[in-house]
This record gives structure tokens, sequence and C-alpha cells, in this order.
């Protein structure tokens, strides 16, 4: 389903427009500088080179008083009020918790931003019958999955905390637009997850590792015989952490950035081609022309347009990704020289085979972050030059422009002649599958990205060999969605 998935990814690298545009801060956060990320790389091939492999059992008595104080309380929760009282005193003792317990309730504590979350959503999703049996179709899987896989009350009472609406009438913080939804995004669980990333960033496992309990995830119904239950957590691990939460933050910079008001009248009229709220529709198949021809309509002209402050808000994204993906590759320069250990969470023995696929997908990553660099695909050996960081510096005034402007012609239907059983000659017809494809771009709303490129022709080629590319992949699922495969 070709433009469901395109609405969707659209959504990931763009976001809603709101009559509030909020610009995200990052405030102080110390990025790494490029002298920093070397030392930072050297140090962490340090670190493992002084590693010893261990394979000793680990108990509680490795993890701080605080956490397994805390632990009983945490595991004892049943209720969302119940779990409310201890996330509010895990961020409100925050500083003064041993580094253990910091971790956890740097993770944790993010989680309050979305209480009633589910609840809160709904007066927007209803708007539209497509909208809401997704929604309401993910909410039933998760809730029959939870149900299934992990039946404890410590499950239950945080799945009421997200989607049962408060005690109290809070009905003026409910979504009611996508500008609610975009406002949410970058007031609250932006600031949540700087201060997440902040947290984790600031702690250190280099000298003593810590000691992760399996069953603070899955409940007190879990590892009764305390078989697999606990994992060790050094440096690598925390900065794979910290990784992850800047590709998230970089994920709500972007939620700032383009306009999608339109979006949900936009994704019910591209379902109604799939015949999705008809029943009278045609079948006559979805074709990426068909997709562009909605697009493309007048009253989705400010659809996926540049807001006012969405350069700021690019530029912001990018710092994160920038930091998320540094920050990967010197998790990575731990991790593949680290002696494997059973006990740890990131155990290098998982990635055996994949090393040198691994190492040469992070010198991707690291060339592709700093500007134009050559890419090379892993399959064919050809190559295109990619300016990727230009998507989030330089973007592009109308996303629609990166959709594709020319089709395959032709026959919708091909005759053919083949012998029937009789012997006779006779003519059939059968779909000429290629008919409505994509086959050209506008080259001028590529040239900042692909600069070596000399026709619009060429972009699929360029973005399919990014993604036949070791570390290019995240690059690759940027242009993806607008090839309308």
């Amino acid at each position: 389903m070709k433009s469901l998935v395109f609405c969707l990814l659209l959504v990931s690298t763009s976001l809603v427009s709101a009559k509030e545009i909020v610009v995200v801060n990052p405030g102080s956060y110390e990025w790494s500088s490029d002298k920093v990320f070397t030392w930072e790389k050297e140090k962490a091939g340090e670190r493992a080179k002084r590693r010893i492999a261990s394979n000793q059992e680990i108990t509680d008595d490795l993890m701080s008083k605080e956490l397994k104080n805390f632990r009983e309380k945490y595991l004892a929760a049943k209720t969302p009020e119940d779990l409310e009282k201890l996330l509010v005193e895990l961020d409100s003792h925050y500083d003064s918790f041993p580094q253990d317990l910091k971790y956890f309730a740097a993770l944790v504590t993010p989680m309050r931003a979305l209480r009633a979350f589910t609840y809160k959503m709904y007066p927007l999703v209803t708007k539209e019958k497509l909208s809401h049996s997704i929604v309401l179709s993910s909410v039933l899987n998760f809730a029959s999955m939870m149900k299934i896989n992990v039946p404890t009350e410590q499950w239950m009472a945080g799945f009421r905390y997200t989607s049962e609406p408060l005690l109290v009438e809070d009905d003026a913080n409910r979504f009611y637009t996508t500008e609610d939804v975009q406002n949410f995004i970058g007031k609250v669980m932006y600031p949540e997850l700087l201060k997440a990333a902040t947290r984790i960033k600031a702690l250190n496992f280099s000298e003593n590792r810590i000691v992760w309990d399996n069953k603070l995830l899955y409940g007190t119904a879990s590892f009764q015989d305390g078989f697999k239950r606990y994992n060790t957590l050094g440096e690598a691990e925390r900065i794979a952490t910290l990784s992850s939460l800047h590709n998230a933050l970089a994920g709500a910079a972007r939620f700032q950035a383009y306009n999608v008001a339109e979006l949900v009248s936009f994704s019910k009229e591209i379902a109604s081609l799939y015949g999705y709220d008809s029943f009278l529709s045609e079948v006559d198949g979805v074709t990426a022309k068909k997709v562009h021809d909605v697009l493309m309509k007048s009253k989705y002209k400010n659809l996926f347009t540049l807001r006012t402050n969405g350069e700021q808000n690019m530029k912001v994204a990018f710092k994160h990704l920038k930091e998320g993906s540094r920050l990967a590759v010197v998790a990575w320069q731990e991790l593949k020289d680290r002696p494997a250990a059973d006990t740890d969470l990131f155990n290098p023995n998982y990635f055996d085979g994949f090393f040198n696929r691994i190492d040469r997908g992070a010198e991707n990553v690291e060339k592709m972050m700093n500007g134009k660099t050559l890419v090379r695909s892993d399959i064919t050996g050809e190559v295109v030059a990619v300016d990727f960081p230009s998507f989030y510096l330089n973007p592009v005034r109308d996303l629609k422009s990166l959709a594709p402007v020319n089709f395959e012609g032709g026959e919708k239907q091909i005759t053919k002649s083949i012998a029937g059983t009789d012997g006779k000659q006779k003519t059939v017809k059968f779909r000429n599958y290629f008919y409505g494809r994509s086959v050209g771009w506008d080259l001028k709303s590529y040239s900042s990205i692909f600069p070596e490129l000399k026709k619009g022709e060429d972009v699929s080629k360029a973005v399919r060999i990014i993604n036949q590319s070791n570390g290019a992949y995240h690059a690759a699922d940027h242009f993806n969605v607008f090839m309308l495969y």
C-alpha cells in the first residue's frame, strides 16, 4: 500500500502545521565537536582493550540498595495512580540517586508526558473512519499482545496509565487538531526527551558497570528462577542509549518543520483509491501516478510545505541526528573489540560474521554526516555523490517537489497471442504492471542532495545505490518515500 506508507513516512520526516509554531530549543546541551568525537572513539578503543572477559554470575549484590529498594515499590505498582507517584519520586529526587537508579529514572520519567495519551488522541482520530480504524486496531492489538505475552499487573498499570482518562477531567488538553499534537510534541515531549538525554550523557560507566534487572521490564511474573534475569551495562550500552534518544529528538524536531494540516483529508482521499470507506470503488490498482494526482490537487497546495521557522527546526533535527550517529559509531568502536561476556547487554558474539559490514557502515555514517561524499553500492559497485546534510540544512520549501513528475505510459492492458488447448491461436489480455510507475523526478529539487546527477531519471538510481550501501540506509529512508514504490 504505497500511498498509505507514503503518508506515514512523510509524517516521520515532517509534521503538522500549527497556529502557534513551536521552535524546539536544545538550550545549553553540549554537542560533540570533531575533536571530541575523535577523542571519544580513541577512548572507546582503549576501554575495550582494558576489559577482561568475564562470565561471572550477576546477582542483586551488585546493585545499589537504592535501586533494590525502589524496584520493590515499582514492581508493587498496580494502578495508574501508583505509577504516577513513583514517576514523580524518580524525577524529583533524581540528583540524590546512585548511577544505576539514575539510568533507570532517566529512561522512565518521560513516560509522565504520555499520561492518558490514547484518550487524549480520541477527538482527533475519530474525525475520519480510516484514522479511527487504524489507531483503534493498533491499540486493540497491543492490548491483546500484552495480555498474552506480559500478563502482569505492572504492564496493566502502565497500559492504563497511557490510555485511560485522568480521575479529574482534563478535556482542555485533549487533541482536537493536528496543531494540538504538534504543540504537544514540541512543548512537552521534546523537553522531556532532552532532559533524559542530558541525564544519560552525565553518567559514566567506564570504571564501574551497572547491573540491569530485566524484571523491571517484564514484571513480577518473570524470571522466577533467576535465569537470564540480569545484564551488565557499560559505556557502550550507555552511549548506545544516548544515541537512541538523539534519534528520537531528531524526529521530534522534524515534527515541527513542515505543514501537514490537511493530512487527514489527504489520507482519506488516498484510502478511497484502495476502496476504503467506499463500496463503489473500481478495482483498478493504485499507481504512483494516481497518488501524485491527488497530492497535486489545489486543495493540498499547503500540504508538506515548510513552515515559518521550519529551517531552524530542521537544523536542530540535524544536530540531533548527527550526534546520534556519532554516538552509535563510538559505541560500536568499543563493542567490536570488547571481550565477549554472556552477561553483557550487548554481547559482541551477537555480531559474529557482520563485523566488516558494520565497520564499513560506521565509516559511511561518519562521512555522510559531514557533507558531500561518495557512496558505493555494495551490490553493483556503482557510486553516487550524496550531500545528506543539505536535506536538513537547506530544506526544500515543499516536500511535494521531491515526488515524481514523470510516469510510465503506454497501455494498461497488454494483448498477447497464445496457443489454446485445441492448438488454435487466441488473443488474451493481461495487466501492464509497469503502467503508472514513477520514472522521473524534478532534478532541481534534488540538486543539493545529489549534486552530480545530470537528469531527473537518475534520482531513482541514486536512491537505489544508497539503499545498497551499509551505513547509508538511514539516509535512504528519507528518500524512499518519494519513489512512490
